[in-house]
């Protein structure tokens, strides 16, 4: 009874996918280096097996609001985290998780990297506090400093 309750409470945060869908994913991803057009099979990746779960993940853990505000990203496995902050987190959100699919408009990261690598469903999105815009900087350092983030998925590709 516990397990599942905790089970519950972990799924509430992470998009969630079928085993199957999984298994498309990866099998999808083994053939990429064979195609020329790879943002033909990103587009379709997203499209079909991720959009749908994470606007409902969106929707639960957001409440259809689009807040300003702290969040973290956190790779359930070893709990590495990353620390983010944004005028519209649901905007932000929906931005890194393209970008995991080379679709984004944000800067790649470490973050994006270890997403697309170790698939999405393996990530928990936490709104951390809601907050004033003139001070998401402030609060945003304050989450990195104390959870101590600043060496793990908070950092640029390449350094």
């Amino acid at each position: 009874m516990l397990r599942k309750m905790a089970q519950e409470q972990a799924d509430f945060y992470r998009i969630c996918l079928t085993d199957t869908d999984v298994e498309d994913i990866k099998f999808l991803k083994s053939i990429e280096p064979k195609i020329t057009k790879k943002e033909v099979l990103w587009k379709m990746e997203y499209e079909t097996y991720i959009k749908k779960p994470l606007a409902e993940m969106l929707k639960r853990v957001l409440n259809n609001s689009s807040p300003s505000g702290i969040y973290s990203i956190t790779y359930i496995p070893t709990g590495e985290m990353y620390i983010g902050r944004s005028t519209d987190v649901k905007k932000r959100w929906t931005e890194h998780v393209k970008s995991a699919y080379n679709l984004g408009t944000i800067a790649h990261s470490t973050l994006h990297t270890k997403m697309a690598r170790e698939g999405i469903e393996n990530f928990s999105f936490y709104l951390i506090e809601e907050c004033d815009k003139s001070k998401l900087s402030e609060r945003e350092k304050y989450y990195i400093d104390f959870f101590g983030t600043k060496n793990f998925l908070n950092e640029k590709d390449g350094g």
